[in-house]
């Protein structure tokens, strides 16, 4: 999403909430148009370029920590599957059960 639609959007629920009746709706259209704003300033910050003196050779250290953390699996948090109570061997055969008729008996 662009940031123009982000702050369209943004307006939109301000106008809905000026005309909103209960005060519970108002509140929750304010904030959807704060959420907007909000997300509609992180997208200009994404799209202004960055000076040649700033821009950066290779992913920052804070990123790569963040990917190296979300990649790895945590042997200390890993869960442990324990079963509860006997485990079928075998499957279980299907048995046929007489069908009975739709609709109304006559």
């Amino acid at each position: 999403m662009t940031p123009q639609f982000l702050r369209y959007e943004a307006a939109r629920f301000r106008g809905m909430a000026r005309v909103a009746n209960r005060e519970s709706s108002k509140l929750r259209l304010l904030a959807m148009a704060t959420d907007y704003d909000a997300r509609a300033e992180i997208a200009d910050d994404m799209t202004k370029p960055m000076p040649e003196e700033a821009t950066p050779s290779g992913p920052s250290p804070k990123l790569e920590e963040a990917v190296k953390r979300l990649t790895e699996l945590d042997q200390g948090g890993a869960l442990l599957v324990e079963p509860n109570g006997r485990t079928a061997r075998e499957p279980k055969e299907a048995s046929l059960v007489e069908r009975r008729p739709l609709g109304r008996q006559r």
